[in-house]
């Protein structure tokens, strides 16, 4: 069973890098269709959501100690991008988007970091 949850973190850990890389991508100047830039935020905030509950069991059944992810701030600022995306014209999308997520704490990098050491910590 341990083997079954690694491998599906390790799944949605790659899920989630995949969408960061879109997400970098199009907030460094790429053009992607704004219905995609939604769908990738969407699942970007499912699979950080995933990755942490993942974890949590995880770690609860292998050292005894539940480990938490400091995700609920970027989760709350997606949902807030998402939100103001339904209202704004699509040229405001990318301003909406960097702005909300610069408005994390911790930052979407940094916690893609510790995302990418939990991988390799269960790559080991």
């Amino acid at each position: 069973m341990e083997e079954k949850i690694i491998d599906e973190i390790k799944t949605w850990i790659d899920i989630a890098e995949k969408n960061y890389i879109i997400l970098k991508d199009y907030l460094s100047g790429a053009e992607y269709n704004l219905d995609d830039i939604r769908g990738c935020l969407h699942s970007f905030k499912d699979s950080l959501s995933k990755i942490r509950y993942l974890c949590k069991t995880y770690w609860k059944a292998r050292l005894g100690k539940s480990i938490d992810i400091p995700i609920d701030s970027l989760l709350e600022q997606i949902d807030t991008a998402l939100f103001m995306l339904e209202f704004y014209s699509r040229e405001r999308a990318r301003v909406i988007i960097q702005f909300t997520l610069s408005l994390s704490h911790p930052k979407v990098e940094e916690i893609m970091a510790l995302i990418g050491l939990i991988k390799i910590l269960l790559s080991s």
